[in-house]
């Protein structure tokens, strides 16, 4: 229960968030939004067959405002589940079929600051850059596992310069990008009042991020 209330309260702040950026763009003045595109919400579906950590499926809701001529800013939030590839395993693999399935929980937060690149198109938004920062928590465990208070956490942080390009015809937007950052990802074994971090599993990933992907949006 109190997982839930967590991720309820996550959901509300970033609510919160986007009806505060809504406020702020709608009363700026006009001459700092001179296409018709004040803001976009974006989405992509794919994200549910593999999250940002392994194994995770990612449930995400992306909000950007213009907040300035040539200027926005992005707050993303998601919730993190188990991955239909996890989920079809347990399925095919008959030796799983009378254990405790796999339980996954978590969230994802991004926040970006996009500069873009002056176009003669109106309502297309056009090249931009970005610093970009996520973090990503989940936690793995069964159900019979978690009711006894152990799980294996996941956190991911990472944060670079992304470029890309987002397009708005009409109501419908989509956003490309690529870039490079850094990444630092540390896992840890949960335990009944006590949290331990697993020795050397950031040997196992490179610091080095590589960034590419898109969301599908809808302008307002």
């Amino acid at each position: 229960m109190n997982k839930q209330l967590k991720y309820l309260a996550l959901i509300w702040i970033i609510l919160g968030l986007v009806q505060a950026l809504k406020a702020q763009t709608e009363h700026l003045p006009i001459h700092h939004i001179k296409d018709s595109t004040a803001s976009i919400i974006k989405t992509n579906p794919f994200a549910i067959l593999w999250g940002p950590i392994p194994f995770t499926a990612e449930y995400r809701l992306v909000y950007e405002a213009k907040v300035f001529k040539g200027q926005s800013i992005l707050i993303g939030g998601s919730l993190l589940g188990k991955s239909m590839m996890l989920t079809m395993a347990e399925l095919i693999d008959t030796t799983m079929q009378y254990q405790a399935k796999t339980v996954v929980r978590g969230f994802r937060l991004q926040l970006e600051y996009r500069f873009y690149f002056k176009n003669k198109y109106d309502g297309r938004w056009g090249y931009y850059l970005t610093p970009h920062f996520s973090f990503s928590k989940a936690q793995f465990t069964d159900d019979y596992y978690r009711l006894q208070g152990y799980a294996t956490e996941f956190r991911y942080l990472d944060y670079g310069l992304i470029a890309g390009n987002q397009n708005v015809i009409g109501k419908s937007a989509l956003d490309i990008w690529f870039g490079l950052g850094y990444k630092k990802n540390i896992a840890y074994w949960i335990q009944p009042n006590k949290i331990e971090e697993i020795e050397d599993f950031e040997s196992f990933s490179p610091d080095v991020k590589f960034y590419f992907g898109f969301n599908f949006g809808i302008a307002q």
